[in-house]
């Protein structure tokens, strides 16, 4: 009985192919709209690619990380031959990228301490090479003691993940160094 309903269904197939085929034709342009994967953009297709993926990986993030250090264990020679090679390659390229973020942090902390005009808040000096932060409080060497806070780009990195805390400003490096040998600013003397 199952056999003859089988033969029954294989016959009428073969003999209804084109009216077969122009109903899925038909069903699946009526649904198409309902299937994300095909009524969605590329870009929406990335996008939600990408929101899977990240969630994918904070779900899995231990194996992810345990599966990475193991790796690591057993290819130590050859990531580390791997990342020296690839450093070398692209050592201009990441050292000038490094400089124009220095210069950027730079910039920002000057023009936050300057209330938007880069220029010495003593004796008005606006070339930039010449601004440096200063301490108001003179407490500067302490506070990198007990702080251990570091100078140059990382602390201007600081600055601005501290957002910007009180008790600095621009001085040109004349006017600091006039602060930290004679105590105040030379042109404040006169």
């Amino acid at each position: 009985m199952a056999c003859d309903r089988l033969e029954y269904m294989r016959e009428w197939r073969r003999k209804n192919r084109e009216k077969i085929r122009q109903y899925k034709k038909r069903y699946y342009h009526k649904h198409k709209t309902l299937n994300p994967r095909t009524s969605l953009s590329p870009e929406e297709k990335k996008q939600r690619m990408k929101e899977y993926m990240r969630s994918w990986y904070v779900k899995n993030k231990g194996k992810v990380s345990a599966y990475s250090k193991e790796y690591y264990q057993k290819n130590r020679a050859k990531k580390r031959e791997t990342s020296r090679r690839s450093y070398l390659r692209h050592r201009k390229m990441r050292l000038a990228r490094q400089k124009e973020k220095h210069a950027k942090n730079r910039q920002l902390v000057l023009l936050h301490y300057s209330k938007g005009e880069m220029k010495c808040s003593c004796c008005g000096c606006v070339d930039e090479w010449a601004l440096s932060i200063d301490h108001i409080e003179n407490d500067g060497a302490n506070e990198r003691k007990r702080l251990g806070k570091p100078s140059g780009n990382p602390f201007y990195r600081w600055l601005i993940a501290e957002h910007f805390p009180r008790g600095y400003q621009v001085l040109c490096r004349n006017c600091n160094w006039g602060k930290r040998v004679y105590g105040e600013c030379p042109h404040r003397k006169n």
